[in-house]
């Protein structure tokens, strides 16, 4: 064991950047950023309970999208859609992982995304049975969605992705090579 501890203690010596990943505690900073952002959820989540049927916001939009659809651009949706569906990003997130565990030398970045991305799942699918937020009419869909709207599960997979590939990848980096992770999430 190194000395320290830590999770990730049992690591081999040379396998720094999994080890790495608990030597930094929480800041003031980060928390607060967490908190802000968990209280942004709830409030939205808040929103869409009381709305149920969308906002007048959602209802605009909407209209808008389904005014203009073309072949084309309903391809690309639909094209984007599947990619960033829970199931797509599910196999991206193995893919990537054994992609981090391969080339770290270390199976603990690649616990750290799979774990990010199925809790943020948890969270997402538990919060779509509280919330309860209808989905548009059947037949203005492009795809067949059955769950509730809120929240998406397509943004918070990727999100949780994206966010977890870059607390890994930017670990210990310089900070414009974590802002340059920043800025192609």
């Amino acid at each position: 064991a190194r000395p320290g501890g830590g999770a990730f203690s049992g690591c081999s010596a040379g396998v720094n950047h999994a080890a790495v990943m608990t030597e930094r505690p929480l800041t003031v900073r980060a928390v607060s950023a967490v908190s802000v952002l968990a209280l942004l959820f709830v409030t939205l989540g808040v929103i869409a309970h009381r709305a149920v049927t969308g906002t007048m916001g959602d209802h605009a939009v909407f209209g808008w999208m389904v005014h203009h659809r073309s072949p084309t651009i309903t391809w690309w949706a639909i094209a984007v859609t599947n990619i960033g569906s829970p199931v797509g990003v599910g196999v991206l997130t193995l893919v990537l992982s054994a992609v981090l565990w391969r080339r770290l030398g270390s199976p603990w970045p690649a616990v750290v995304v799979v774990g990010a991305v199925t809790v943020a799942a948890a969270i997402s699918t538990t919060t779509k049975v509280i919330v309860g937020a209808h989905r548009p009419p059947l037949g203005l869909q492009l795809i067949l969605e059955t769950d509730a709207a809120f929240p998406s599960g397509h943004v918070t997979g990727t999100v949780a992705l994206l966010g977890a590939l870059i607390a890994v990848i930017g670990r210990g980096a310089r900070l414009t090579t974590r802002a340059a992770l920043l800025a192609l999430a």
